[in-house]
């Protein structure tokens, strides 16, 4: 009987390569013959040009192991991207052949995911990546014929842009509590963030030799989306810098990305304050530029923001601030 049950319980795992011998091995731990079998594949599609593999025997997860070392190294997502790469590849669906793959595949995908409380926008992602894959298939590698299932079913809606600002005076208690646990530079980073708009990793990616202190200008080389950015300094934002610094040159904050979201989490949890994450102060900073009364071509300078549409999302006036205007005879 044990015997019998051993034998019921053997997995046995092949790999199909064309022009070569099958790979075969036989398992009594799935986990075990899940892992041989994703470094086998990854070791052929290593060696294996896409275009000499036939499109009957490419599966996702071995296609998206091609694309993920000649598309992804040179992508400034690397990381998340190979992240998806990752998961899509654990997924049933990578097990699956590329041409057999149907939009109803990824339709219960995304029903899937949304089931797990994935939001909108990252199973778009998510998504997007095998898009992506499809196209360069089909352009890049030669598989003309194949055709793109993922642009062809409704993707989630993505949810409305959040719109918490500092109320109050959040601000005040959440720099207190950087002064009393004594994180001088990340109480210096927040500050600066509500002075310039700048995105985390802009924040950390800032030199010193890149901060002209006379002509109030501090130039981000490179940006999220791809361009270079000159940022003007507040009074205050100046301040900060002196503060921190300055030096000849090097990175002005030597502070892990993690680190910085962290500590700004245990100051909300430490104050008592709720629903407010570090990338909401890039929110609370646009919306003060324009309730200072800077035009919307000023602003989209500060924050880079390529569309109107993008800025905006980014935008959450108090309507308190335009009452006072009216009072004034401003507006």
């Amino acid at each position: 009987m044990q015997v019998a049950d051993a034998i019921s319980k053997i997995i046995q795992v092949r790999i199909q390569m064309s022009g070569q011998p099958d790979l075969v091995r036989n398992f009594h731990d799935p986990r075990a013959a899940s892992d041989w079998l994703m470094n086998g594949e990854r070791r052929v599609a290593t060696r294996t040009r896409p275009d000499s593999v036939p499109l009957e025997t490419l599966t996702l997860r071995v296609a998206l192991q091609r694309y993920s070392l000649e598309k992804t190294p040179s992508k400034k997502g690397a990381a998340n991207e190979l992240r998806r790469i990752k998961m899509w590849q654990r997924h049933p669906l990578g097990f699956r052949l590329l041409k057999d793959l149907r939009p109803v595949d990824f339709s219960t995908f995304c029903t899937e995911r949304s089931a797990g409380k994935a939001s909108g926008s990252t199973v778009r992602l998510d998504l997007a990546v095998v898009q992506n894959l499809y196209v360069v298939a089909r352009l890049d590698w030669g598989m003309e014929g194949l055709g793109n299932p993922v642009l062809e079913i409704r993707k989630p809606k993505v949810a409305r842009g959040r719109t918490r600002r500092l109320q109050g005076n959040e601000e005040e208690r959440l720099l207190a509590r950087y002064r009393e646990r004594r994180n001088h530079t990340h109480a210096a980073i927040m500050g600066l963030a509500l002075e310039t708009a700048m995105r985390r990793g802009e924040l950390l990616s800032l030199q010193w030799e890149n901060i002209n202190f006379e002509a109030r200008v501090a130039r981000l080389p490179d940006t999220k989306n791809g361009d270079s950015r000159d940022v003007p300094l507040s009074p205050r934002a100046l301040a900060v810098l002196r503060d921190v610094g300055p030096k000849p040159s090097g990175q002005v904050f030597s502070v892990h990305p993690d680190n910085v979201t962290l500590r700004f989490r245990e100051a909300c949890k430490a104050k008592g304050i709720e629903g407010l994450r570090f990338h909401d102060l890039r929110h609370e900073a646009t919306s003060r530029f324009f309730e200072k009364g800077l035009s919307l071509t000023e602003v989209r300078v500060i924050t880079g923001h390529k569309t109107v549409q993008m800025l905006l999302r980014y935008t959450h006036l108090d309507p308190r601030k335009i009452a006072l205007k009216l009072d004034d005879g401003k507006a």
